[in-house]
């Protein structure tokens, strides 16, 4: 994982390398800067394990192990659809997780966006969750907040839609 300077433009070097086994990042890699903790999702095929939300302090650099991990049955997390976005001032984590079954890959009706604590390790349930089981989300891919009118926006693939929830819990 590199972590680049906030304000970097054009082809500037990396502030900031995490990698090596002790990291646990695996195949795919999504990330996300907060100020003060670096989170990464890590995808892997089930024989390596599985899907979680690694947690990592945002001046980590080298082969360094995560200060958190949340995954397992309880998490729900069984496969990432995409981004997540952060909500700095009250350490919360938003991850669009793409459900599971045979059809997966084109949309589920598990789909759903979870939230966590940047504090939260382990098999811990999200705080909330928008969508599945038998939600509207079928394949989240993007999440956005509206701050000021304490909207969550998501982007779903399958539906070919931006949609808006208000969620005032999160803010």
């Amino acid at each position: 994982m590199l972590v680049f300077p906030r304000g970097g433009q054009g082809d500037v070097a990396p502030i900031r390398v995490l990698q090596g086994p002790d990291t646990m990042l695996r195949a795919m890699l999504l990330w996300w800067w907060i100020q003060c903790t670096i989170c990464s999702s890590s995808v892997e095929p089930r024989e390596r394990g599985e899907p979680r939300v690694l947690i990592f302090n945002r001046t980590d650099s080298g082969n360094v192990k995560p200060r958190a991990v949340i995954g397992g049955p309880k998490s729900r997390i069984n496969a990432f659809g995409g981004p997540f976005a952060v909500y700095p001032p009250k350490g919360e984590i938003l991850v669009s997780v793409r459900g599971s079954g045979p059809y997966a890959e084109l949309a589920s009706d598990e789909a759903f966006v979870g939230v966590w604590s940047i504090n939260d390790n382990g098999d811990v349930p999200p705080k909330w969750v928008i969508g599945g089981p038998h939600g509207i989300l079928q394949m989240p891919r993007g999440i956005a907040l509206d701050v000021k009118n304490k909207n969550m926006l998501v982007s779903d693939k399958r539906l070919n839609a931006v949609l808006t929830f208000h969620f005032p819990e999160i803010f």
